[in-house]
């Protein structure tokens, strides 16, 4: 028997096993913490502006998210629907690179929709890369989780006592108006319900848009489940 026929044999004899462990598979939730992609909280549950914001950008949107908490519930709230529409840094953590990427996303792909999620502490380190964007007429979607802390951070501190969680929090900027001084456009969101119409009015303003939403810096990223799993595995 050749390789290539040893290979096809092995493929074949292990398909009603393969199949049953993908229907298991299936048998459980794809979100943890569904609900909070519907909550009417304010300020405005993370897990919300990811929903809504994969509720309006075209199918095929580039969406590159930055690395902080909001690296979590972008990874496990949007959906992509093709190969090269997600890019993240998932290992290396460098806050603030996905502000510039994007800009050598969209001029290598003209043609894609193009969308950040990025933090408030992401853009006090590359937020002036909005300047390039807007000076080049960029069509990028910036969406700003504004939780006024460095949110990982903020998260572990918070655990830690009340003083080590101060050190994490940062003074509430209006990005919407320091995207304006850049001479790109953008909207101020502290509303669940106003979410829709801003991200409609960012990809239908043809140019770089900075979407400032008001977020709860205590809202936890959906890794629970996760880390219980890998604790028990270890145990």
């Amino acid at each position: 028997m050749h390789d290539d026929d040893a290979i096809r044999a092995a493929i074949e004899a292990s398909r009603a096993e393969r199949g049953a462990w993908a229907q298991r598979i299936r048998q459980f939730p794809r979100l943890y913490d569904i609900a909070n992609t519907q909550s009417e909280a304010t300020p405005i549950h993370p897990a919300r502006v990811v929903a809504e914001l994969r509720q309006v950008a075209p199918r095929d949107c580039v969406l590159l998210v930055d690395s902080g908490a909001h690296r979590v519930f972008g990874g496990h709230y949007w959906q992509s629907f093709e190969p090269r529409r997600y890019f993240t840094a998932s290992a290396l953590a460098p806050m603030g690179w996905a502000i510039p990427a994007a800009i050598g996303t969209k001029l290598a792909r003209p043609d894609l929709p193009c969308a950040v999620v990025t933090g408030d502490g992401c853009m006090l380190m590359h937020g002036i890369e909005i300047q390039t964007a807007a000076r080049h007429g960029l069509a990028i979607v910036y969406v700003v989780i504004n939780n006024s802390a460095l949110g990982n951070v903020y998260l572990r501190a918070k655990q830690m006592s009340p003083s080590a969680a101060a050190l994490s929090i940062l003074p509430t900027h209006n990005w919407m108006q320091f995207a304006r001084a850049l001479g790109a456009d953008g909207a101020v969101v502290d509303k669940p319900g106003d979410l829709y119409n801003a991200f409609e009015r960012a990809f239908e303003s043809g140019g770089t848009f900075v979407v400032d939403v008001r977020c709860d810096r205590d809202a936890p990223t959906p890794v629970g489940p996760w880390n219980r799993a890998k604790q028990a595995s270890l145990d």
